[in-house]
């Protein structure tokens, strides 16, 4: 008996189907493509119910002929390519012939089209791949396409979605990039009946950040033009004081189709790489215009992984790009503080250089410096730069005596603590009864902060602003704050949203710095909206960030009474002693191992 089956041509569209139909969003990206490819100028997207109910898309594009309709429809179906030559130059976002098959498989359909200068247009139907209606209609000169119930027929996918408001998002980051890549076309998002954003279609690519990243990132970005050996990159880069704290806002394009390529965003950050802090990321907006047959689109169905025949080259083009962008930047800095210097004596103002081509050298400005230079003072709370890591280790010959594991250090019937000092300004360092203690103050009050946030959960102490801090996130970012409000008024936020992807924060933490709030509430969001974690685990790690932001600095100088209360709270933890983190936060050396390091005893 046969053990080979072959399969229903229903059963192979629901199979190729899951290869280009993931989410919502996948739906709106292969619709959006064709309405581009079909010379559109305007298009506009509504969904509701994170588009798995309801997804609308209207283009003013060319239209099909009638008698092209059904066709459309068919697998390996399209008027992109005719053999495998035009593989070799693509040049449309489209080519495949797959889209609109896979996507009407798994929905209900029904698409309305008209040519420019018909009478009249074209309506049809699908519903699980079967077609149902083909009629005359009357409808305005482009593209219509309605897809509803999408995975009706594939409950099994169903299961794979997130919530409304996150494929809602996900949906969002796709049109922003495609508006992006595409400045010169007015791309309209409707989400449930309001209007998320809209771009003007002017072809200017500014212009276009604003409408979707608004004003405060427009403002910090800066042109980016390099070409060299047929590789031309051009858009817009952020200055090197506007970072993230992921690659979100890295958008890459080749000849205008949205792409992911982890050699590209390697080059971007390494010409970042003296000008932002570890663990930061730039912004940038980037096309790389190259001939299409050195380059193949043809890698995945989704069509988001790109191969180059030179990878070399379009990194290099890439770097470039950025790094003289850059260097214009740290350029004009001078030129203002030459000619304010000079003011009373007007000559003619030069570059201290001018750059070649693969020759820049960058050197960060003093007032970039003075922006991220640590202030180790003592005033309390200081918190607008990182703590710098501190990775030499405490040097003790001997491994097997040296302490190197968390422990519980015991306080009952304990001898009475005494302050020998502080080192580097970083670790205390005590005396007790026997045994000497080294504490990193930075680790030890994040654990405290940390275990008393957890300890007054829903009601820890808060201030109030004097002047709330509006926050504008972008679509996916709102959508985690969403799906965490709870957290935040656990934890002693106070929040509400305040218009378009824009929260309003009136109260924080009483142990968090006032002046870096933005920043905080930042690194939160992205924190809760990493990875694949459940959320309580997504929120602990939020937790980490609250405390290390309110803990006490390195380099904050504390008097005897501080470093005193610190050690004592710290030595009443119970479990082990480390930072959330998991940094160590007590070293203990024994007066036996101390004299055996100086040959004391044997």
């Amino acid at each position: 008996m046969s053990k080979i089956n072959v399969l229903e041509a229903s059963v192979a569209a629901l199979i190729a189907a899951g290869e280009v139909v993931e989410r919502p969003s996948s739906v709106i990206k292969e619709l959006v493509e064709n309405s581009i490819d079909a010379n559109a100028k305007t298009v506009t997207v509504e969904i509701k119910n994170g588009g798995v109910s309801y997804m609308r898309v209207t283009d003013d594009g060319d239209g099909i002929d009638r008698e092209d309709v059904p066709s459309a429809f068919l697998r390996h179906a399209t008027s992109k390519i005719s053999d495998a030559d035009d593989l070799e130059n693509i040049i449309t976002l489209g080519f495949r012939g797959e889209a609109l098959y896979s996507i009407a498989a798994v929905s209900d359909l029904e698409m309305m089209t008209k040519r420019h200068g018909e009478t009249e247009g074209t309506y049809i139907k699908i519903s699980g791949g079967t077609q149902s209606e083909l009629n005359p209609a009357g409808c305005p000169e482009g593209t219509t396409i309605i897809v509803r119930n999408l995975f009706y027929n594939t409950p099994a996918r169903m299961k794979f979605l997130k919530k409304d408001s996150s494929e809602a998002g996900l949906c969002e980051d796709v049109l922003r990039r495609i508006a992006l890549a595409r400045p010169d076309i007015s791309v309209r998002f409707i989400n449930g009946g309001k209007e998320i954003f809209y771009t003007p279609g002017d072809n200017n690519l500014k212009n276009a950040v604003y409408a979707i990243y608004g004003k405060d990132i427009a403002k910090a970005m800066i042109p980016a033009d390099y070409e060299e050996g047929g590789v031309k990159v051009k858009g817009l880069v952020g200055k090197a004081e506007l970072t993230r704290g992921n690659r979100n806002y890295q958008t890459f394009f080749v000849n205008g189709r949205c792409i992911i390529n982890k050699n590209l965003y390697f080059a971007l950050q390494e010409a970042y790489k003296s000008h932002i802090m570890t663990g930061r990321f730039p912004v940038a907006v980037l096309n790389v215009e190259i001939n299409p047959a050195l380059c193949d689109v043809n890698v995945h169905p989704s069509k988001a992984e790109v191969k180059f025949a030179d990878e070399k080259a379009v990194s290099g083009a890439v770097y470039w790009a950025a790094k003289n962008a850059l260097h214009s930047v740290s350029e004009q800095r001078e030129m203002t503080a030459f000619t304010k210097t000079e003011e009373a004596k007007p000559q003619k103002a030069e570059p201290a250089f001018i750059p070649e081509q693969k020759k820049v050298t960058f050197d960060a400005t003093q007032s970039y410096k003075k922006a991220y230079e640590p202030k180790f003072d003592c005033k309390p709370k200081e918190h607008k730069v990182a703590e710098a890591p501190i990775s030499e280790k405490p040097y003790v010959p001997t491994p097997k005596e040296a302490y190197t594991e968390p422990q519980k250090i015991e306080t009952e019937n304990a001898p009475e603590i005494k302050i020998l000092g502080q080192l580097f300004g970083t670790y205390i360092v005590a005396e007790r009864g026997e045994d000497m203690l080294m504490i990193d103050q930075h680790a030890a009050h994040e654990r405290l902060i940390y275990e008393e946030l957890l300890k007054n959960r829903g009601n820890v102490p808060g201030q109030m602003l004097l002047s709330p801090e509006t926050i504008v996130l972008s679509a996916t970012e709102f959508a985690v704050y969403r799906e965490n409000e709870e957290f935040f008024a656990n934890y002693g936020f106070e929040t509400e949203e305040f218009g378009h992807n824009t929260v309003r924060v009136s109260m924080i933490p009483s142990s968090l710095d006032i002046s870096d709030i933005s920043s905080t509430f930042g690194e939160l969001i992205e924190t809760l909206g990493a990875g694949r974690e459940k959320i309580s685990a997504l929120q602990d790690k939020a937790l980490y960030i609250v405390a290390c932001k309110a803990a006490l600095k390195a380099g904050q100088k504390l008097s005897e009474i501080e470093q005193k209360e610190l050690i004592k709270n710290v030595l009443n933890l119970s479990g082990e002693v480390t930072c959330p983190h998991g940094r160590p936060v007590i070293l203990k050396l024994t007066k036996h191992q101390i004299e055996k390091q100086f040959k004391r005893i044997v």
